[in-house]
């Protein structure tokens, strides 16, 4: 016979699943959104391209890009991307081998392991991660915290509703991230910017493309 009591309580007690569902999912926004601007940012800062050039990115022919800089950008970024991810996941590692024991042994650190990760993920922000543990630190004081706080009848049913909230937040934050930077919309941002620029004028959307500076005068510049 069902126990109606029981499974009420149960379900009381998922409070760390929506945390994880929305940590996952705007970490995912978040990797979408500085992968673009590290794109943008290179394209801009590195190469000195012109705006209409860097907003239509994606859309860039062979034809119209002789020096290749589609490619170089993509290859920059990629580089810098290693990096972040370098900075926000081997200390993570390192701490997660000791955070378990420590919110074991502090029951109220599990809430603060999970209040510290750092939500911000860009460049050199992925530095708070050595000392909050980052999103490697957050799961696993969501995975202590679960078992700890669910009876054996119900932890098989908990952690499939954990795994479920991980899994489910990353792809919808990525497809959420990827919106606003979706190719009508960066070109509306083009269109704007060529409007102020040029409101006595008739523009056209052409892209054009600087003669290409030495590497040691780009990073330099950057």
């Amino acid at each position: 016979m069902v126990n109606w009591c029981e499974i009420w309580t149960f379900i009381k007690s998922l409070k760390v699943e929506p945390y994880l569902f929305i940590h996952m999912f705007a970490g995912s926004v978040a990797t979408v959104t500085t992968g673009l601007l590290l794109q943008d940012k290179i394209c801009v800062n590195i190469y000195e391209q012109p705006d209409d050039f860097c907003m239509n990115f994606n859309s860039i022919n062979p034809s119209d890009d002789p020096y290749k800089y589609k490619d170089k950008v993509l290859a920059l970024s990629t580089q810098f991307g290693f990096y972040i991810t370098l900075l926000g996941t081997i200390p993570s590692v390192v701490w997660s081998l000791f955070i378990g024991a420590f919110t074991d042994k502090f029951l109220s650190g599990r809430k603060i392991v999970m209040c510290l990760s750092s939500p911000y993920y860009l460049l050199l922000t992925s530095l708070p991660a050595l000392f909050t543990g980052g999103g490697f630190g957050s799961i696993m004081a969501v995975y202590s915290y679960a078992s700890v706080h669910t009876s054996e009848k119900f932890r098989s049913i908990r952690f499939a509703i954990i795994e479920f909230s991980f899994f489910l937040g990353i792809p919808l934050g990525t497809y959420v991230g990827g919106q606003p930077n979706s190719g009508d919309e960066r070109q509306i941002l083009v269109d704007n910017e060529v409007l102020d620029a040029n409101s006595n004028k008739t523009t056209t959307s052409e892209v054009v493309i600087q003669p290409e500076s030495s590497p040691s005068e780009e990073f330099h510049k950057w």
